[in-house]
């Protein structure tokens, strides 16, 4: 018995690699979420004055996930730069649920779906906790935490901006 099997296209499944995906995309997004909680903490804790000291490998860490979330968040509400050209459509393929579920067309089982919801979510929360720390706390923010709610402010303008732009016409 094999665990492994091919099918007529060439794809190779393995046992467990959509749990596996589900595992790491999970364990990322409570990580990132656990990260910035500890920032958030060590901000709050921070003497009058002073910038939070936090440990550099641990913001790299959060800010490798964040980069991934924020991909996935800006896809996600349909934010893209606007280029002519691209043609129409061109980027709104992009289907970063369909990825992570493993190949083109694949839909994400209930356990994907509920990280992806939670990630979008969680990216979301911590954004907008980075926005409010940044601005109540900005003396002991470190200035990767200001950037983290600087772009997530970003992303909201984005979405503000599409929400009141005028529909496009086609010809």
């Amino acid at each position: 018995m094999t665990d492994a099997t091919v099918d007529n296209t060439g794809v190779v499944s393995v046992r467990g690699v959509r749990t596996l995906r589900v595992l790491v995309a999970g364990g990322g997004v409570l990580l990132y979420v656990g990260l910035y909680a500890y920032f958030i903490f060590v901000i709050l804790g921070a003497e009058d004055g002073a910038v939070a000291e936090i440990n550099s490998d641990l913001i790299y860490m959060a800010s490798a996930i964040g980069g991934v979330l924020a991909t996935f968040f800006a896809v996600t509400l349909g934010v893209r730069r606007k280029d002519p050209e691209v043609p129409e459509g061109g980027l709104n393929n992009l289907a970063m649920g369909a990825t992570v579920a493993g190949g083109a067309g694949a839909k994400p089982g209930r356990a994907m779906s509920f990280v992806l919801t939670l990630g979008f979510w969680a990216y979301a929360l911590v954004g907008v906790a980075t926005i409010v720390v940044v601005y109540l706390y900005s003396d002991a923010a470190p200035d990767i935490v200001k950037g983290t709610a600087t772009a997530f402010a970003g992303y909201l303008l984005a979405v503000l901006g599409s929400a009141f732009a005028p529909a496009s016409s086609t010809p």
